[in-house]
């Protein structure tokens, strides 16, 4: 109770960077946006959890390269690709929505912006948001591309 008391008078003073006083906001002193401290603290603790799963350089450049190099969209999320059967039409077993987004978050971490620094980031994200589009038929290409 007693560190409550304390937050609330610290949030409330004018001189505390983050406070909420009328004299802070027009100093510009309140913290960007006018976020509240829980706003800062999630938004730090979002930067940081990014922070964790970042990849090194190297790691980045391999993955980026696998969605660059990939023959199908099949190859770019690693899901095997269609069989034919006797009679000339695809057999292929649909993998669950979750197995394509686990496919997905394990290779956004090389080429989304929030965890990469590559400089093809924008091109590998593309290629791997077209091919989990179409394979988990958001975009309505699948039985296009199966066929």
């Amino acid at each position: 109770p007693a560190a409550m008391d304390v937050l609330a008078m610290l949030q409330q003073e004018d001189d505390n960077p983050r406070g909420r006083g009328v004299a802070a906001e027009s100093s510009g002193r309140v913290h960007r946006d006018a976020a509240s401290l829980d706003a800062a603290a999630a938004a730090e603790d979002q930067r940081k959890a990014n922070k964790s799963l970042k990849l090194s350089l190297r790691e980045q450049e391999a993955g980026i390269l696998h969605l660059m190099t990939a023959r199908s969209i099949f190859a770019r999320l690693r899901v095997p690709e269609p069989s034919w059967d006797e009679a000339g039409r695809p057999v292929w077993q649909v993998p669950g929505e979750r197995f394509l987004q686990r496919a997905y978050d394990e290779l956004k971490l090389c080429c989304h912006p929030d965890f990469s620094a590559h400089p093809r980031r924008r091109e590998g994200l593309a290629k791997l948001t077209e091919a989990y589009e179409t394979l988990s038929d958001r975009n309505g290409k699948r039985d296009e591309v199966v066929a």
